[in-house]
């Protein structure tokens, strides 16, 4: 997050072109709401900056304010909670993060529950082998942490510690693309990972009613700070 100033600050000096040699072309930063928005004029640096740490703070108004330079971060940040764009810009960027995350929980609550049931197939004799057909079937591969064949041809396998499931399965969905988008998302994501199952069910549904109020807001203003 606090890398984000800086890149927005080239971002503004030299244009999305500006970091293709890091991996990060025009597409990627116009398919991050706050990043098109930016490089389009439809928000300042501040704005930008509001928008992504009131995300990755937990929804804190007045430290996102603090964050951007406002002065007066108090009445500051309750006006840009208010500002119209910001309120859409906020509304997208929870609907991305909401859809990622549950379509990794989705996975996740399939995939926890593996066992090496998943892997193995049990002959009439009763001899037992390696079936990585049957795991890929199942979409389970990516709960293999190692494979190694012996040698009489079998395989050998070693399945990823459950618990790291969640995080696993985030980065083989390419979760998080990159640091430029990541800030925000991560620091959400985080806490989803920490909670429950059940208090996480809650604040996924709490994320969709936050981002249908954003959106919908009837009393949003448009004016300047």
């Amino acid at each position: 997050m606090e890398d984000l100033k800086p890149f927005l600050q080239q971002l503004a000096k030299d244009g999305p072109g500006a970091f293709e040699d890091d991996g990060i072309d025009e597409k990627m930063i116009r398919n991050h709401p706050t990043l098109r928005a930016f490089i389009d004029n439809a928000i300042t640096i501040k704005e930008a900056l509001f928008i992504e740490r009131f995300l990755a703070n937990n929804f804190n108004a007045t430290e996102a304010a603090t964050f951007a330079g406002y002065p007066n971060p108090s009445s500051s940040g309750y006006m840009l909670k208010k500002r119209k764009k910001c309120r859409l810009l906020i509304a997208e960027r929870l609907t991305k993060l909401t859809m990622k995350a549950d379509e990794v929980l989705a996975r996740w609550k399939e995939m926890a529950s593996a066992t090496f049931d998943d892997f193995l197939h049990v002959y009439d004799d009763g001899e037992v082998r390696v079936d990585l057909s049957r795991a890929q079937k199942r979409g389970k591969m990516s709960l293999l942490k190692k494979i190694k064949k012996k040698k009489d041809g079998a395989f050998e396998i070693e399945l990823i510690d459950q618990s790291k499931a969640l995080d696993s399965i985030a980065r083989h969905l390419n979760m998080f693309k990159s640091e430029m988008e990541s800030a925000g998302d991560n620091a959400t994501w985080n806490r989803i990972m920490a909670m429950s199952p059940d208090e996480r069910d809650e604040e996924m549904h709490r994320l969709r009613m936050l981002e249908k109020d954003w959106r919908e807001d009837p009393d949003a203003e448009d004016d300047e700070i």
